[in-house]
């Protein structure tokens, strides 16, 4: 008798629960939603289980502002009393299974706009923890320079305040099964209505292969690109302002176009972070028989400063000159877009403006030394005058 008036009180809860999330659930659905910016649609009501209560599929669809979806299988409900009374609103402790995230940049290049409360009216007073229960599934569109997604595989927790506009992160971001291991854990938090930010950015022997949709022409078949990432940065935004500290290192890097092409290697780039700049001190490469060295400065607002050294190889009929580029332009929507590049051979230059991303599209005038080229020095000497013209580097030749 004991065990069936058991049954038939948890039958009857189960029932009383079901009834509760049924007459607040477009609530629940409405008040979330608004806050993350799009629609939500909570799945049906499972049942009761010994760790909590259960929701079946649910998801959040595109937003007015960004095209970025999200999704989970199941999702177990527990609600926290001493935290709620205190916070004298509903604390939701929400366990996430098969969770999915598809994010999408729109034209302003954010990839998920969160809701705001129109003047006058305050958000209401509930408190999400949400945890992955399995590492969930997350695919970037659009971060890099190339059509190819970004995949990785999420843990951990995020914690949103909604009365307060706040969130905080607990996040490890891992490439696939099967691709080396390694981890980017990523701390931090802010809020949403004030635009202020802050967090660390931890890599543990991340592979870089994960990131080669970030390369240019890194969706080619055939291309390959290795090596590590460690360190640690310190990141914050505030009212628009990014700012940093700390730094990355890249071992054993190599990057390959498509398969049987050359790749271009480098064994450390020791990567740091001031204020608004990430910067490359000069760092020694290799590409097949050529080598040089690389200084780079990369600032919060995409402009980009880079310095080249190219060293040919012996023999070579450029001499043993090396040879010198200095560029300046910033990096938008995966398209290097150059405001000058002067590059230099001894006497003989050359200065260019243009685009290159997925296509190129360059305005260049040269002058050119003959006696800059060891083989020029057996030309008569008439022809060993110096020669100057104009180079479009998208399909057209211009005239000099």
């Amino acid at each position: 008798m004991a065990g069936t008036g058991l049954g038939l009180g948890v039958f009857w809860f189960d029932r009383i629960v079901a009834g509760i999330y049924s007459r607040f659930r477009p609530t629940l659905e409405r008040q979330i939603g608004a806050v993350m910016g799009r629609p939500l649609a909570l799945g049906p009501y499972r049942g009761l289980k010994a760790d909590g209560f259960w929701i079946g599929s649910s998801r959040f669809l595109p937003g007015p502002q960004d095209s970025s979806t999200a999704t989970v299988e199941a999702v177990r409900l527990r609600i926290d009393p001493w935290a709620s009374l205190w916070l004298r609103g509903p604390v939701l402790d929400l366990g996430l299974k098969g969770a999915r995230a598809d994010l999408r940049r729109n034209a302003r290049g954010q990839f998920w706009v969160l809701g705001s409360a129109p003047p006058g009216r305050e958000p209401p007073r509930i408190d999400l923890r949400l945890g992955l229960l399995q590492p969930g599934a997350l695919r970037i569109w659009g971060a890099g320079a190339t059509a190819r997604p970004l995949d990785l595989a999420l843990s951990g927790q995020v914690g949103i305040r909604l009365h307060r506009r706040a969130i905080d992160l607990g996040l490890r971001l891992a490439p696939p099964a099967g691709n080396g291991g390694g981890s980017l854990l990523v701390d931090g938090g802010g809020q949403w209505q004030k635009q202020q930010w802050q967090g660390r950015l931890t890599a543990r022997r991340f592979p870089l292969a994960s990131l080669r949709s970030l390369f240019p022409a890194g969706d080619r078949a055939g291309g390959e690109l290795a090596g590590v990432a460690d360190g640690r940065l310190g990141l914050s935004l505030n009212d628009g302002l990014a700012r940093c500290d700390g730094g990355l290192e890249l071992r054993g890097l190599r990057w390959q176009l498509q398969t049987g092409s050359l790749p271009l290697t480098a064994e450390r780039l020791p990567l740091s972070c001031r204020e608004r700049s990430l910067i490359l001190p000069a760092s020694p490469w290799r590409y097949g028989t050529w080598s040089g060295r690389l200084t780079a400065r990369a600032d919060t607002d995409r402009r980009l400063d880079l310095q080249l050294v190219v060293q040919p190889p012996p023999r070579h009929p450029l001499g043993r000159q090396p040879l010198n580029a200095d560029l300046k332009g910033r990096w938008e929507a995966g398209l290097l877009r150059i405001a000058r590049l002067d590059g230099r051979l001894g006497a003989s230059t050359l200065r260019a403006s243009g685009g290159v991303g997925r296509s190129l599209a360059l305005d260049a005038r040269w002058r050119l030394d003959p006696d800059d080229f060891p083989a020029a020095a057996q030309l008569p000497e008439w022809l060993r005058q110096p020669l100057a013209g104009r180079l479009r580097a998208d399909g057209r030749l211009g005239a000099p």
